[in-house]
């Protein structure tokens, strides 16, 4: 698939699928990543992506949805590192698609904006004075 396919008109409802598909196309001929990390992607977005996904447009996509991915995948046993990279590729997939006009928001952004303001920073404090952290200015808790 070439990068002309990868227009879409405004009636044009494109799955994950099929974008993640023309974003592999992107990523490999006009962002040049090497051969290993475009099958990386393509592992992703073929055993977890798609087919969590099937059957819904883009459109139909929101954050709750995408939590719900996450919280599936970390019960099925995948480690939390992995899942984060899962919805790394897909919040670039959005990102690639919002640019296009295929979507109109990102809905992997709202989710994880949510998830990061649930952290809140503390200066100089620590409860553990003989750890390896204690001398540090600034540590990130929830």
């Amino acid at each position: 698939m070439d990068e002309t396919r990868a227009t879409s008109t405004a009636h044009e409802r494109l799955t994950l699928a099929e974008a993640g598909e023309r974003y592999l196309v992107h990523l490999s001929g006009v962002m040049e990543r090497k051969a290993t990390t475009v099958q990386d992607y393509t592992i992703m977005l073929n055993r977890h992506l798609a087919p969590f996904f099937a059957g819904r447009g883009l459109d139909r996509i929101d954050g709750d949805l995408v939590a719900a991915y996450r919280q599936t995948k970390l019960s099925e046993g995948l480690a939390h590192k992995t899942v984060q990279n899962h919805l790394a590729f897909l919040h670039g997939i959005f990102n690639h698609a919002l640019k296009r006009g295929w979507v109109r928001a990102n809905p992997v952004a709202r989710s994880t904006a949510r998830r990061r303001a649930a952290r809140t920073p503390t200066f100089g404090s620590s409860t553990t004075p003989n750890s390896k952290l204690s001398s540090a200015p600034f540590q990130m808790t929830r």
